[in-house]
């Protein structure tokens, strides 16, 4: 009974002195509560969203209810952040059993629940808040696998996991947003890992297990993982290499996933000393730190890894898997794009309703369309030299028919003069026309807000392109030549030549 009063007397605090806030935000006048007023009424007062939309309401006033979700993310971020360089050297974060290599649901209690770094008793709807358990089913993000997602119910509320991340080694923190009720330090919770979203993790996590092994074997012993990311949608394998994959060791990689998928090869893993695991020849990552007991996983005796990761119990629970691509991210690195299961499924149905959409379009069959392609790329190029022929004898009569050339005659003879061009290109070719007309001297041409500059060989040591075009605005080039864009009007750096060139 002390406890039901004490609590209530809490929450009747609570509430008399966010009312108090809330009528100081609201006799402000105005139609909405604003996003971040929300907020600080629910964070620091601990107002709920849900009270404040039926003051407002009953006011006739709205919540900026998206104003307040990202002043949510905001302090989402913070709390991430508190995670992995705030809570870093507090003692006091309570550890977790992970039962997630057995189980998805387990039952467990709330061993402390943490706000922006600090300890809390309890966090109520809307609260964006860090939960720890006795135990969890939830994997903590590591070894480039990401942290799982899921719910934690407890009999005064319901907790949306939104990541899991390791402050500290056995300490599991579930980061995510109250969203029914209020959760409490002590009670007792289910706690449910998103079961599809997991097991989508775990498919491509063991393809990179065959996808290690694949590239190995095709590319040499040398080839070892130097970095990994894995979701639920796509994964990520990095391998020293100081060349790209061609497609067709690529395909060659692909084949053997396939083919090791197909074999259903069992999955067991074992717990054994470091060096033992290691002189039986189970691949491990040379810059890890690994621990005098390590995690051994293997799919049949084709490839065995130390590993901490979450697995399928049989390859053939990968389903289809596909290299999506291979690029370079940095000297000596390459990475290895791939996805598997439904998202390769999606990728692949994505892919052959493409081709068949291009089939129909071009009239042919799939195996066709490269061939239609490469034509259509050839003859588009000859109709771009076409069209660069035609421009060039249009150019070369316009200028060699005296439209709107005018000669100009100062230290030396110079033309100063807007054309019409939809580049740059194709005005420096105007300014060629012009300079082989004027034989010697200063072109100066104008197409919008762009402009060219191009000086006779003759006069490059008296008049450099490249301090004439300070008359006209900004660019680069060569004494010769230089172009750029205007920061005047075309007219008054047509006269500022001339008074140059005077």
């Amino acid at each position: 009974t002390e406890t039901i009063d004490t609590e209530a007397d809490r929450f009747a605090r609570t509430l008399e002195q966010g009312m108090d806030q809330f009528e100081k935000i609201e006799s402000r006048g105005g139609k909405a509560i604003s996003g971040a007023d929300a907020f600080r009424l629910h964070d620091t007062f601990g107002f709920p969203l849900e009270l404040t939309r039926e003051l407002a309401a009953e006011r006739g006033v709205e919540v900026d209810e998206e104003g307040f979700r990202s002043e949510m993310a905001g302090q989402r971020e913070r709390s991430r952040h508190a995670v992995t360089h705030g809570w870093a050297l507090a003692k006091d974060i309570p550890t977790s059993e992970f039962t997630g290599y057995q189980e998805l649901t387990s039952e467990t209690r709330v061993a402390g629940i943490r706000r922006s770094g600090e300890g809390v008793d309890s966090a109520v709807e809307g609260d964006v808040v860090d939960v720890f358990l006795e135990r969890t089913p939830f994997y903590a993000e590591s070894g480039g696998q990401v942290g799982d997602t899921g719910i934690i119910t407890t009999p005064s509320g319901r907790f949306r996991v939104e990541d899991t991340q390791k402050p500290s080694e056995g300490a599991f923190a579930h980061l995510g947003t109250v969203i029914t009720g209020e959760v409490r330090v002590g009670e007792k919770a289910t706690a449910a890992v998103d079961d599809k979203r997991r097991r989508q993790v775990m498919r491509h996590h063991s393809a990179t297990h065959l996808l290690h092994k694949a590239l190995r074997e095709t590319l040499g012993e040398r080839v070892v993982q130097k970095g990994s990311w894995v979701g639920p949608d796509h994964t990520t394998f990095d391998i020293p290499l100081n060349r790209a994959i061609s497609k067709d060791e690529l395909h060659r990689i692909n084949r053997r996933v396939m083919e090791k998928v197909r074999e259903a090869l069992p999955f067991h893993e074992s717990q054994k000393p470091y060096k033992d695991a290691v002189a039986q020849g189970a691949m491990h990552l040379f810059e890890e730190k690994y621990g005098d007991i390590v995690r051994v996983v293997c799919f049949g005796d084709w490839t065995c890894e130390l590993c901490g990761g979450t697995h399928v119990r049989n390859t053939a629970d990968i389903g289809t898997a596909v290299i999506v691509s291979e690029s370079s991210i940095g000297s000596g690195l390459r990475r290895i794009d791939m996805v598997v299961g439904e998202s390769a499924d999606e990728l692949v149905a994505r892919d052959r309703d493409l081709l068949s959409e291009m089939a129909r379009s071009f009239n042919a069959g799939p195996e066709a369309i490269p061939e239609r392609i490469r034509a259509l790329r050839a003859e588009l190029k000859e109709k771009e030299r076409e069209l660069a022929r035609v421009r060039d004898q249009l150019q070369t009569a316009r200028v060699g028919g005296g439209d709107g050339f005018v000669v100009k005659h100062g230290r030396v003879d110079y033309v100063a003069q807007s054309v019409e061009a939809s580049n740059i290109d194709e005005l420096k070719a105007y300014a060629d026309r012009y300079l082989e007309r004027v034989k010697s001297g200063v072109v100066t041409l104008v197409a919008g807000d762009k402009f060219v500059i191009k000086v006779s060989n003759d006069l490059v040591s008296q008049f450099d392109a490249t301090r004439l075009k300070d008359l006209f605005g900004t660019g680069g080039g060569r004494p010769q030549l230089v172009s750029g864009k205007l920061t005047v009007p075309a007219q008054e750096a047509f006269r500022r030549l001339e008074e140059a060139l005077a």
